[in-house]
């Protein structure tokens, strides 16, 4: 896959609706999914599209189904919400120890923590 331009334009949102709207199979029900307006969701689709150059849905009565290139991103773009998602889902060693770390000065020290 070649680097497109104003890749810096790309956001984590446009990448969620894009899989929503895929998973969902129609706008309505992605804009539903998540809490936002189906105008919200044409604009975020348009962004993606005018990023990549080239229509990622076609149009069908039943629905929006992705164009080859979608289809293609899709995968690419699933795996990306896969990684995100189970970084969020990893224990860090503090929460498997039940460690506190408080950072403070002296005024925290002297402070806040008799209290404790």
């Amino acid at each position: 896959m070649r680097p497109i331009k104003n890749a810096k334009k790309i956001d984590y949102n446009l990448i969620k609706v894009f899989d929503t709207v895929i998973t969902e199979g129609n706008a309505t029900r992605a804009a539903r999914k998540l809490d936002v307006t189906p105008a919200a969701i044409s604009q975020a689709l348009l962004r993606l599209q005018n990023l990549y150059g080239e229509e990622l849905f076609i149009r069908t009565r039943k629905g929006l189904v992705p164009s080859s290139k979608g289809k293609s991103l899709h995968q690419v773009f699933r795996q990306a919400i896969e990684s995100i998602e189970s970084t969020l889902c990893d224990k860090t060693d503090a929460q498997e120890s039940n460690e506190l770390i408080v950072l403070g000065g002296d005024i925290t020290e002297n402070y806040y923590f008799p209290a404790l």
